[in-house]
């Protein structure tokens, strides 16, 4: 386990339109590791086996009572703009899953600004199936809200259900 950081000089303290000071640091505890460096507004770094579990995602007491979020971040590469409080990057996740919901392996481009999260030209490994995945959640309100455009070329619906726990009409209630 190692936890290494280095941050500045602070070049105007108290002045809330100074700089940020330079910053980079690398952490490695059992087989999680996130690494980065900053250069003026901008943090690049990288990031792995994380398990998101660690999240707590969603919040309890959000009314969002569908589950936590679940599996492994294998492997993200981004670039944080602490200026604007954004963030750009590609992420591989391993056993994903929200809740009843499981899936498979989900790799794509996520973007958060403004209270927004998106994944662009997702792609989900379920089983032997591969979709293509867009989505969205908007965490500014009392609850998260969530969207997802799902497409296959190959995969079947079958898998999709599976994914979902639905296996009777009932579990459409849910």
């Amino acid at each position: 386990d190692n936890i290494a950081l280095n941050i500045g000089p602070f070049l105007e303290v108290g002045n809330p339109n100074a700089p940020f000071p330079d910053l980079n640091f690398d952490v490695d505890w059992r087989d999680t590791f996130a690494r980065g460096q900053s250069q003026g507004d901008f943090l690049t770094f990288s990031a792995g086996n994380f398990p998101l579990s660690a999240l707590n995602f969603p919040p309890p007491g959000t009314g969002a009572d569908i589950g936590q979020l679940r599996g492994t971040l294998t492997s993200a590469e981004a670039v944080v703009n602490l200026a604007n409080e954004s963030l750009e990057g590609d992420i591989v996740v391993e056993r994903l899953g929200l809740g009843y919901i499981g899936a498979g392996k989900l790799a794509g481009k996520v973007r958060f600004a403004d209270s927004l999260a998106t994944l662009t030209g997702g792609e989900l490994q379920l089983n032997e199936n591969s979709y293509t995945v867009n989505g969205r959640v908007a965490i500014d309100g009392p609850e998260p809200v969530y969207s997802a455009d799902i497409q296959t070329a190959g995969g079947d619906i079958q898998g999709i259900l599976a994914a979902l726990s639905i296996y009777q009409l009932e579990d459409f209630r849910r």
